[in-house]
């Protein structure tokens, strides 16, 4: 039996961001994720900065995941893209906000780009917002193709950074945050950037973390996942 699976899910995290003023459509509201992994320490050694890696082109509606993914396709079989977008949800200010996350565009200069055959395709963008550099909650929804390699554990197969451990239940937001900072001072290594997320798996919900690390050990993996599954003392 292979150990390769595809699941439907998402990851669920906070982000500081950037609200875009150019190179977007006049009057619509596109958010730059600019340093999407905040726990980790040296991201310039994962991607160029000065490169666009996760835009959020936010929408008067919600669209489904099957009109964005055929959208997505078809805008890469007509122009020049390598696109890989998704239905996000950003929540601001108790308000949730429905969107696009689009990533694989080749610069800042291109974004419109983008943004006008997204729209072209119908799609409706959301007129401007006051935000300007905050702190959101991003839900993304997308396919995870994983290897595992030990029980509840697992790489992904897109992006060699990323890896991922199964977890017994969800935590609430606030609670993830503090148990968090606990644990990453009870582990060998604290450099690590950690979000909570779903696998739907085999007909059923699934609660996972997803860690980004370039070569992340097994035994890393393996006292992050017991610290999350095990108890901790919180301090009040």
């Amino acid at each position: 039996m292979t150990n390769k699976r595809q699941f439907l899910g998402y990851s669920l995290k906070e982000e500081s961001v950037e609200v875009l003023n150019q190179n977007i459509l006049k009057n619509t509201f596109v958010i730059d994720v600019k340093f999407p992994f905040s726990g980790y320490q040296g991201q310039g050694g994962i991607y160029d900065p000065t490169h666009p890696r996760s835009i959020l082109f936010m929408t008067k509606e919600k669209y489904s995941f099957e009109s964005v993914l055929r959208t997505k396709d078809k805008l890469n079989q007509i122009f020049d893209f390598n696109l890989v977008a998704g239905p996000c949800e950003v929540t601001i200010w108790n308000k949730k906000i429905p969107g696009i996350r689009v990533k694989g565009i080749s610069s800042y200069a291109d974004i419109m780009h983008v943004q006008h055959a997204f729209r072209d395709e119908g799609y409706k963008m959301r007129k401007a917002n006051k935000l300007k550099n905050e702190t959101i909650v991003l839900k993304v929804k997308k396919f995870f193709n994983v290897e595992y390699i030990n029980d509840g554990i697992c790489k992904d197969l897109d992006d060699p950074i990323m890896s991922y451990i199964e977890v017994p239940d969800k935590m609430n937001w606030e609670l993830f945050r503090r148990k968090t900072a606990i644990i990453k001072n009870n582990v060998s290594d604290h450099n690590y950037d950690i979000v909570e997320g779903v696998f739907y798996k085999d007909g059923k919900v699934q609660d996972m973390l997803r860690i980004i690390k370039p070569n992340i050990s097994l035994d890393l993996l393996e006292q992050i996942r017991n610290q999350y599954t095990g108890k901790v003392r919180l301090a009040y």
